[in-house]
Formats: structure tokens, sequence, C-alpha cells
């Protein structure tokens, strides 16, 4: 192999993997999200308007803190952005089992929401570096797919997964 093909094969699979990374983080955010009132109720007897306030802020913060990092995300290293995003959603879903607190749950879930943030607007800076012009159109469209697959197919897995215990969307949004 000659060194052309194998950046062109390094490529390709960064993209896969990338892109396969974009899937699971959609299907553990996907199969956590739908349940995060149930979750709240049952876990610390939340009252709907109060969790309904407490995950509307989570979400802002992520989108926040996505519009301050799209600023910044050219001008840094993106793998590593990438990991450290993939390292706070693990362990932010990770956590949320695991404490007794609600403030941390929400706080953990804003966290998750801008490692997410994080994670989508780098890897879309990455494909638009890395790319070719022909290439971007179709890995962009297939990514979005990803995206509608992800949310499509976390929810049903979340539903199946809480039926047998509350804490197992979590777990398993950790282990994606």
């Amino acid at each position: 192999m000659t060194g052309k093909e194998i950046m062109i094969t390094t490529l390709r699979r960064s993209t896969i993997a990338l892109l396969a990374s974009s899937l699971l983080l959609t299907i553990g955010r996907g199969a956590t999200l739908p349940f995060m009132t149930i979750y709240l109720t049952r876990r610390f007897q939340l009252e709907v308007d109060v969790i309904g306030y407490a995950l509307s802020l989570a979400l802002v913060v992520g989108v926040l803190f996505s519009m301050g990092f799209g600023i910044l995300a050219d001008r840094f290293d993106k793998k590593r952005y990438m990991v450290w995003s993939v390292l706070v959603f693990i362990l932010g879903f990770s956590a949320i089992p695991l404490v007794n607190n609600a403030l941390l749950v929400v706080i953990f879930f804003a966290l998750i929401n801008c490692a997410y943030s994080v994670f989508s607007t780098v890897l879309k800076a990455w494909f638009a570096d890395r790319l070719t012009a022909e290439k971007k159109a179709r890995i962009f469209s297939l990514n979005y797919t990803i995206l509608n697959i992800g949310w499509t197919v976390g929810p049903p897995i979340g539903t199946l997964l809480v039926m047998h215990s509350i804490n197992l969307p979590f777990w398993l949004a950790a282990a994606c």
C-alpha cells in the first residue's frame, strides 16, 4: 500500500467509527430522555412542573454550551474534544443511577447534554475538514439518517429496559 492508500483507508475507518459513535450516543440519549420525567418522579417524588423546569434548564444549558463551543471547535484538536465528550457522556450516565440527589441528576443530565452538543458540533467540523466535497454531502446526509435511526430505536429500547429496572436505560446509555 502506498502512503495515500493508507491515509484513505484510515480516513474511511475514522469516518465509519465516528458515524457508529454518533449512532450509539444518539441511541443512548433516545433511550433515556423520554424517561427522565418518570425517573425523577419515581426516584425523587418530584412534581411534574419542577421536573419540566429542571429538564428544560438542562437542555438549554446544552444548547447554549454548543453555541459557545462551536466558535472554539476550529481552534483546538477535534479528536481530543470528541474523546472527552464521550467520556463525560459515559460518566454522566453512569453517575445518574448512583446518586441520591435530584439536583445532581439534573446537573449530570446538563453535562450529558453539553457533551452531546460538543460531540455533534466537533463531529461535523471534523467531517468538514477531512472529507472531499463529494463525500461531505453523502456523509452529512448519512449522519443525519443515523441520528434519525438513533432517535427511532432509542425510545423503544429504553421502554423495554425501564420495564425491568428504572436504572437500566442509564446503564445502556453509558455502555453506548
